[in-house]
């Protein structure tokens, strides 16, 4: 298929969607034109897959583009509650990488991680009824919290697939970056945002895999990788619900890093108290340890984002924290703690408290945060008392009794979910299976 023809499949599917008569069979019939001729991705022409995908990148940044709002982006700069900027501005405003969804009337579908994973998004659309609804012109959305890529097997029908949904219906489908969808190519190098594990092979993850079919296909250009790359710097990092009762956050891992994480001092005085708090040889210093640490902990939680001054330093790529990381990076890695030690301050992926969280959800104003990030078994995770919710999208999927999925990293996630919002915002969790 020439390049023209190729990209204009594409174009002339977009422009007849209203007039399908099953949607979903046509977008499932569109995307395998060009993978069921794909035995081998290493060997077999890709020259379609390849123009069709950086044809998507471009027209994606372009609808981020038109989602841009120059009210919100102001309100943004001058404001810390989200609530107070989502109610002045039109719904689904994009401003500062951040979407702004006000409009109770839409049916919202949170989605977790997918990881590489085609079996999965296919449920995922089914369960929500995705593709009826559209051809009835229902207001549905679908916000997906990153991690697109890697592990699973699928990772370039995936990407096809995400970028192809998100350029047909941009009204209807929204994405955040998660800390897989990071990276970029230069000079021939491929660079990661995450560590790969020594004991894994390499293709299992997204953009080595890249490198090496484009190594190996001349029909699949390594600057595909700058594309994709690209791409993920400019999707959003946040979304906000606004309800009637209710207003909740959307983020793929959790929190900025808090002001008195960023001061080696402190960390060194925490780490002190935590190393006495696991003396199991003195438990009177132990517990004694675990009590100046929590109390301590709650003391400096109280000022922990008092450097934060609006909204939109959230976002913002040139704020470094001590470990000269910008400080957005803390969104998409870090974890809820489990436990009162070891929140790992000075680590990468480091871990939050309750009252870190409670001082975040006070300072910008909103009463519940849906994050993706860590794998749940049965779906979902709820902690600190059900304020902060963890989905994950990824696992077996059965039909007939029978698990069909042989994509997924995830043979350890039984029962997969996504979220429903109904338009009182009431939080429905919902099986892939």
């Amino acid at each position: 298929m020439e390049k023209n023809l190729a990209i204009g499949r594409i174009i002339e599917f977009k422009e007849s969607v209203l007039a399908s008569e099953n949607l979903e069979n046509d977008f499932y019939d569109l995307v395998e034109t060009y993978f069921s001729p794909i035995d081998d991705f290493f060997t077999d022409d890709l020259s379609d897959v390849y123009e069709v995908i950086a044809f998507l990148t471009e027209q994606i940044k372009a609808i981020h583009q038109t989602e841009e709002r120059q009210e919100a982006r102001v309100l943004s700069e001058q404001h810390l509650s989200f609530k107070q900027v989502a109610k002045q501005v039109e719904d689904a405003a994009r401003a500062h990488r951040i979407y702004y969804f006000n409009d109770s009337s839409w049916q919202n579908y949170v989605i977790g991680d997918i990881h590489s994973d085609t079996i999965s998004i296919k449920a995922i659309m089914k369960r929500s009824g995705f593709f009826k609804k559209v051809l009835n012109q229902e207001k549905v959305r679908l916000v997906f919290l990153g991690d697109y890529v890697d592990r699973g097997k699928a990772h370039i029908k995936l990407i096809f697939m995400v970028f192809l949904l998100k350029y047909l219906f941009p009204q209807n489908i929204y994405m955040l970056r998660g800390n897989h969808d990071m990276g970029s190519y230069k000079d021939g190098q491929v660079i990661m945002g995450v560590r790969i594990p020594e004991k894994d092979d390499h293709k299992d993850w997204f953009l080595p895999y890249l490198k090496m079919v484009a190594d190996a296909n001349k029909t699949f250009k390594d600057d595909i990788i700058a594309k994709i790359t690209g791409l993920f710097d400019d999707l959003a990092i946040l979304c906000f619900f606004l309800y009637e009762e209710r207003a909740i956050l959307g983020v793929h891992g959790g929190l900025p890093r808090a002001a008195f994480a960023c001061d080696p001092k402190e960390i060194e005085f925490l780490q002190k108290l935590e190393e006495n708090a696991l003396n199991e040889e003195n438990t009177e210093l132990s517990n004694l340890s675990r009590q100046t640490l929590a109390l301590k902990r709650k003391l400096l939680s109280k000022n922990a984002y008092s450097h934060l001054t609006n909204i939109a330093a959230l976002t913002d790529d040139s704020d470094h924290d001590f470990l000269d990381r910008p400080r957005v990076n803390g969104m998409m890695w870090s974890d809820p703690a489990v436990e009162d030690v070891n929140f790992r301050e000075d680590f990468h992926r480091f871990r939050y408290s309750e009252d870190t969280f409670n001082a975040y959800r006070q300072r910008f104003d909103f009463d519940i945060l849906f994050r993706g990030h860590q794998v749940q078994p049965e779906g979902h995770k709820k902690f600190f008392q059900g304020n902060l919710i963890n989905i994950f999208s990824s696992g077996q999927i059965y039909n007939d009794g029978e698990n069909i999925n042989d994509e997924t990293a995830y043979m350890r996630v039984p029962r997969p979910q996504i979220i429903y919002l109904d338009d009182q915002g009431e939080i429905i969790y919902l099986d892939l299976s």
